[in-house]
């Protein structure tokens, strides 16, 4: 590919190739198409099976919960795509596309996904696209999405092609009328909203709106999030995850080799992710960095400032004393929502900021000393003692949902400042004699831009393919579901699952429902293999520069770490679970003994009483 695109002139796609804004590569990758699962391969012979890798709604509070709030969208079932048989002839549909949350690598190809797929599907189906996300859902900005449209942003990274945005629908029964007249006046068979946990929320709720008001448009979310944070277990990973860690570990790795050559910093990197710190697990097991700081963990061992600070000054100098004085720190966006004190306090400040706006209409920043008298005795102390410029972000940089914005608040900077005073402090005490300097970097928006990854390029056009199944066999209130993703890509498994499912739905109705953030967990095999590795990353230099992501010959293949580690899905834990009954019922046959059968009785009401135990705990 290199010879070709370096003696020839590249291929041809209209006035695209020959742009100045679009390089060899780029054009190249124009021309890219992914292998689809098996079951999507032929568009006419595509069936849709009730039930998925034997999911069943058996939780009937919550079942009970949601046909409480959502009486129409609680319908939804778990669905499964299959291939059905025999081709036939398929009816011409209308699809809307809206690309609802931040930017995630593979939002192209959903777009251009969903374009194939309309049109496999009859020459005479069409795809409109809503320009900056709901708002422009909510204002019947469209455009008709055509073949050269698509062309030009296929493989591609970013949302440029048509923009993103929300307004919130929630709350705003005005949003969804003018989004059901947008709908009808374009005739809509279906609306995909494309984005991570407020998308999904967002889409549940115009779901049960069309439904309540006999709109036949059907509504199907996808799953794009750069930090993986849609909390569903039937979701492996969003659309973006695998490209943006690639891009980031990039970065760290190219730090982490001019870490080793100079030889006279320590870096502390603060990742992109918001409060789930899978980007960080991702990264500290593609570069092999000397500390790297999981959120889950912290908060379940109820580290403190004091406690964080005291492990980074002793791998410091205990690396000093080896004469390393340098080395590599990890540090996730949200990890002052997990360290016990700060914790208290973002909660408080992000109650104080919805009260206030909600109130008063007043999103105004407030002044440090309005808010003070307003905390906690506890609370402001531990604002009181963070130094002026982090107590000023905390408090001025605010997200679109009035709480504390993550992302502009400097983590890294105030965890370099503490260890400089302790490291000072020791020094004062002949406790450590090393040189410190260092230097500060926050990564992530290099990573929304990127191109995607085969595997996102792969796993957009399934989740799209599999939305516009969906949609034609009528199918609404869901979001599309792609399984067994550590296997090859034909072997992936394709369905949905109910929005309402996704959501937590309290006993409670003064409650509002909302998508759980999906948290990393700390019994998992990509942590258990971190947390193994990291004892010997401390004191070693053994940095791993994953390089740039590559997009030929195996390479292109390969897949993110956590997937790579082989950890069991959470569909396949549920068909081994339906096998092993299969087994024990197979065995239990007219013929067997006394004895055996009676051992098989015992053993079985012991596990179905543990199993009681296990679910009034949960």
């Amino acid at each position: 590919v290199r010879r070709s695109l370096a003696l020839s002139p590249p291929p041809c796609c209209d006035a695209i190739a020959m742009s100045d804004s679009i390089d060899f590569v780029q054009t190249e990758r124009l021309h890219y198409h992914p292998p689809l699962p098996s079951a999507l391969q032929s568009a006419e012979a595509v069936a849709v099976r009730q039930g998925f890798a034997g999911e069943t709604l058996s939780d009937e509070t919550k079942r009970a919960n949601a046909a409480r709030d959502f009486p129409n969208a609680s319908g939804a079932n778990f669905v499964e795509l299959v291939a059905g048989g025999a081709q036939k002839p398929t009816a011409a549909v209308r699809i809307g596309v809206v690309l609802s949350g931040k930017s995630a690598p593979g939002g192209h190809n959903i777009v251009a996904g969903l374009f194939d797929a309309v049109k496999a599907l009859s020459p005479a189906s069409s795809l409109v696209g809503f320009r900056n996300g709901s708002e422009g859902l909510v204002k019947n900005d469209a455009v008709e999405i055509t073949q050269d449209f698509v062309d030009r942003f296929r493989n591609t990274g970013g949302y440029f092609a048509l923009g993103f945005g929300r307004v919130r629908l929630a709350d705003n029964v005005k949003a969804r009328k003018q989004i059901q007249e947008t709908a009808e006046a374009n005739k809509l068979d279906g609306i995909v909203l494309v984005g991570g946990p407020n998308t999904f929320n967002d889409a549940l709720y115009l779901a049960e709106h069309f439904l309540a008001n006999k709109c036949s448009t059907r509504v199907v979310a996808i799953p794009a999030a750069m930090d993986k944070s849609v909390g569903s277990k039937c979701i492996e990973t969003t659309i973006g995850f695998d490209t943006s860690c690639r891009a980031i570990s990039h970065a760290i790795g190219n730090i982490a080799v001019d870490c080793r050559s100079s030889k006279k910093y320590w870096f502390f990197i603060r990742l992109m992710g918001r409060k789930p710190s899978h980007t960080t697990l991702e990264c500290a097991l593609q570069t092999h960095p000397n500390l790297a700081f999981i959120g889950e963990e912290v908060e379940e061992k109820k580290m403190s400032l004091a406690d964080l600070k005291k492990l980074i000054c002793d791998v410091i100098c205990a690396r000093s004393a080896q004469g390393n004085n340098y080395g590599l720190v990890l540090l996730p966006e949200g990890l002052f929502e997990f360290v016990p004190e700060l914790a208290v306090l973002f909660r408080e400040l992000n109650q104080l900021f919805v009260d206030r706006a909600k109130k008063s209409g007043d999103a105004s920043k407030p002044e440090e000393a309005e808010v003070v008298p307003m905390l906690s005795p506890w609370s402001r102390e531990v604002f009181l003692s963070l130094p002026e410029r982090l107590r000023h972000q905390l408090i001025v940089e605010r997200d679109v949902h009035q709480e504390v914005d993550l992302s502009s608040v400097e983590t890294e900077v105030f965890v370099r400042e503490l260890v400089e005073e302790e490291l000072n402090q020791r020094r004062l005490r002949g406790e450590f004699g090393g040189k410190f300097s260092s230097l500060t970097f926050f990564f992530g928006y290099q990573a929304r831009g990127a191109a995607p990854s085969n595997f996102d390029v792969a796993l957009a056009e399934s989740h799209a393919h599999t939305a516009v199944h969906l949609i034609h066999n009528g199918v609404s209130g869901v979001s599309t579901v792609v399984r067994y993703l550590s296997a090859e890509t034909s072997q992936w498994r394709c369905g949905a699952e109910p929005l309402w499912s996704v959501h937590h739905i309290s006993s409670n109705p003064e409650s509002l429902p909302y998508v759980p953030v999906d948290s990393v967990s700390t019994q998992s095999r990509p942590f258990e293999v971190y947390k193994t590795h990291r004892k010997i990353w401390k004191t070693r230099d053994v940095y791993r520069n994953p390089g740039p992501i590559q997009y030929v010959d195996t390479a292109g293949d390969d897949r993110c770490r956590t997937l790579q580690l082989g950890f069991e899905s959470y569909a396949s834990k549920l068909e081994r679970v339906a096998a092993l009954c299969d087994s024990i019922r197979a065995s239990c046959r007219p013929g067997s003994s006394e004895r055996f059968l009676d051992a098989t009785i015992v053993q079985l009401e012991a596990i179905q009483h543990l199993h009681h135990i296990l679910h009034a705990a949960e």
